[in-house]
């Protein structure tokens, strides 16, 4: 979640409108996610079914590209997004939403998408 981001907004209303949980918010900008918890949060898009229905050759590289901000070099693995976003965590896409319990992540863009895992929490 970014505070000036508009979208990161409106996913964040519609995820709490809907759930009421509120206890899963994250500044980036302030507390960017760990390597770690980046590697964490792309096997959760690799193994979502919607990636994993995805017959083309290169359904990683437009993930990692959808995962990172427009203007952020071109990643074709795990690792390169890794290092990005060592360098600079603010070319980190936003929102994205994470159930770390549940295993499960979205790339709330639209932000209708946020309500994808509510039945998560």
């Amino acid at each position: 979640m970014s505070p000036g981001c508009k979208i990161s907004g409106q996913a964040l209303a519609n995820l709490e409108s809907e759930s009421g949980n509120k206890q899963f918010v994250v500044d980036v900008q302030t507390s960017p996610p760990s390597e770690s918890q980046v590697e964490q949060i792309l096997g959760f898009l690799l193994a979502s079914e919607e990636h994993v229905s995805d017959a083309s050759a290169d359904k990683d590289e437009r993930l990692f590209y959808e995962f990172m901000r427009k203007n952020a070099p071109r990643c074709k693995t795990v690792q390169e997004v890794k290092t990005v976003l060592k360098e600079d965590p603010s070319l980190m896409t936003r929102p994205v939403i994470v159930n770390w319990e549940a295993k499960k992540a979205v790339i709330a863009r639209p932000p209708e998408r946020a309500l994808d895992m509510i039945t998560s929490f």
